[in-house]
C-alpha cells in the first residue's frame, strides 16, 4: 500500500486559520515542510505555528495576497528559501464570516466592490500563484485547490433561515471558477505537475448556529459535520504519490451533502 508520504515544499495560502493549521500539521506529519503565508493582522499566529514545528518544517511570509506587488514578493521569496517545490495548496479565501464592506446573504444588496475583492483572492491569486510558481515545481508535484460544495450546487436557503449565517452569490461563482481552474491546469501543466481541488462540505465549528448545524447534519448522510482533520487528509492524500494517476479531479468531502 501506498504511504501518503510528502517530501519537499509545499506552499500553503491562508496557512493560520482553522483548516490552514490543520493542513500545515498534515503536511508535516507526512514529512512535508510548510512555506505559509496569511494576512498581516495573523503574524503572531505565523510565529507561534512556527515555534510549534521543529527547525526547517516551516517558514512563513505575512502579508496581502490581494495586493500584486506582495504577491510577487511572495514568489520571489519562495524561489529563494523553498525551491524546488512539492507542491501548493490554495486554501486562501473570502468566507462566510468575513468582514468585507458589501458582503451578504441577499442578493439585491450585494456589492460590486465585494463581489471583485472576492474573485481576485479566491479565484485570480490561485491562477496568479500557479502561473508564477509553476517554474519552481519539480517533476510529480502537485496543486490542491480548496474550492466547495456551493461551487458545485446551489444553496439551501432552508439552511440559514433565522440565522446570522450568509452564503453570498460571489462565493459560490468563485469556487465554480476554482473547480473549472483547476481542470484547465490539469490540462496545461501536465504532465510534470498534477491539479486537483476539494470540496468540502459544512465544517463543524465552536460558537456555530446551532439551528444550522442541526438543519445541515440533517441533509448529510453520515449524519455529521465535517472537522477540520476531514478535510486535511483529503488535501494531503492529493499532494502524495498515492494519488499519483489522479489529476483534474474535484473530490467532494462532504458527508454525502451533494449526493441526494
Amino acid at each position: 500500500m501506498t504511504e501518503l508520504k510528502i517530501d519537499g515544499w509545499v506552499a500553503l495560502t491562508g496557512a493560520s486559520g482553522y483548516l490552514g493549521r490543520e493542513i500545515s500539521t498534515s503536511i508535516v506529519n507526512a514529512g512535508g515542510r510548510v512555506f505559509a503565508t496569511d494576512v498581516p493582522e495573523r503574524t503572531a499566529d505565523l510565529e507561534e505555528m512556527q515555534s510549534a514545528f521543529k527547525s526547517g518544517q516551516f517558514m512563513y511570509l505575512a502579508g496581502d495576497l490581494s495586493n500584486d506587488e506582495f504577491l510577487a514578493d511572495l514568489i520571489e521569496t519562495i524561489g529563494q528559501l523553498a525551491s524546488p517545490l512539492k507542491g501548493l495548496v490554495n486554501n486562501a479565501a473570502y468566507v462566510g464570516t468575513s468582514k468585507i464592506s458589501g458582503w451578504g446573504s441577499e442578493f439585491s444588496p450585494e456589492a460590486i466592490v465585494a463581489w471583485n475583492a472576492v474573485l481576485h483572492l479566491n479565484l485570480t491569486v490561485p491562477m496568479i500563484l500557479s502561473q508564477g510558481l509553476g517554474p519552481l515545481f519539480q517533476s510529480g508535484s502537485s496543486i490542491v485547490n480548496v474550492a466547495s460544495v456551493y461551487g458545485v450546487v446551489a444553496p439551501s436557503w432552508q439552511l440559514y433561515e433565522g440565522t446570522t449565517m450568509i452564503n453570498p452569490a460571489a462565493y459560490g461563482v468563485s469556487k465554480a471558477g476554482l473547480i473549472h481552474l483547476t481542470k484547465w491546469l490539469s490540462s496545461a501543466m501536465a504532465p510534470s505537475t498534477r491539479v486537483n481541488c476539494i470540496s468540502p462540505g459544512g465544517i463543524e465549528r465552536l460558537g456555530q448556529d446551532a439551528l444550522f448545524q442541526k438543519r445541515y447534519i440533517d441533509m448529510t448522510h453520515l449524519k455529521s459535520m465535517a472537522a477540520e482533520p476531514d478535510v486535511a487528509n483529503a488535501v494531503v492524500f492529493l499532494l502524495s504519490t498515492a494519488s499519483s494517476y489522479v489529476t483534474g479531479t474535484n473530490l467532494i468531502v462532504d458527508g454525502g451533502f451533494t449526493a441526494s
